[in-house]
């Protein structure tokens, strides 16, 4: 991300495409000035943020609010058209990857994951975690199809992966961890920190199981 002549910069950079905040999407082959679809008025404190599917063919823009849903607007990166609004759940935690975007919300229901293909939305959600969840902020990781859940109300990360959800055995002595980068690029990296504050990262399998990747400096 870098700051232009003009003052704008990078709101979003995908596979041959980037979003100026100047309204500027540039491809490979073009430079064209871009407009979302519009949202439905009145919305209470919307705030943007942007991202690319996977291939960049669209650019999206997720817009969090204090109202009752939240929104994301699409426009096709090759010729600029607009390509609809989805309404999405109200959630901090919107994620895209690949041609789908990823929703977790918490409510007195548990914790649900909603998943919904760009740019059609046909949304489809399961329950994760069951057991009331209002008021806590749980944060969503997403390597492709595969998410990992921080729960703060349970003492192990959960997998979700292929219609499983798996809790994860962080390594012995784990003090605090995170999601790491786009995975190996094939199963999710995460960044734990002993509790001697040495960094270590490791591979998700799918069984939940975790194992070094990769050892950095402190």
């Amino acid at each position: 991300l870098r700051w232009d002549d003009d003052g704008s910069r990078y709101l979003a950079v995908g596979v041959g495409a980037a979003l100026s905040s100047n309204g500027t999407l540039a491809t490979a082959d073009s430079r064209r000035t871009v407009k979302f679809p519009t949202l439905p008025s009145g919305l209470v404190s919307p705030k943007h943020t942007y991202s690319f599917t996977g291939d960049a063919a669209l650019a999206v823009r997720i817009t969090t609010t204090s109202s009752g849903h939240d929104y994301a607007a699409m426009v096709h990166a090759r010729t600029g058209k607009r390509a609809g609004v989805l309404t999405l759940p109200r959630t901090a935690q919107h994620r895209v990857q690949g041609s789908d975007l990823y929703s977790l919300s918490a409510d007195a229901t548990g914790l649900t994951l909603c998943r919904q293909p760009l740019p059609s939305g046909e949304v489809a959600c399961r329950l994760v975690v069951a057991g009331d969840r209002s008021g806590t902020n749980p944060t969503l990781y997403q390597w492709g199809a595969l998410s990992v859940i921080k729960d703060p109300a349970g003492a192990q990360p959960l997998l979700v992966e292929a219609g499983r959800v798996t809790p994860i055995a962080l390594p012995e002595g784990t003090a605090s961890w995170r999601g790491e980068g786009n995975g190996d690029p094939t199963r999710p990296l995460l960044r734990t920190v002993d509790a001697a504050g040495e960094p270590h990262h490791v591979r998700v399998g799918s069984d939940g199981s975790t194992a070094e990747w990769l050892t950095v400096p402190r």
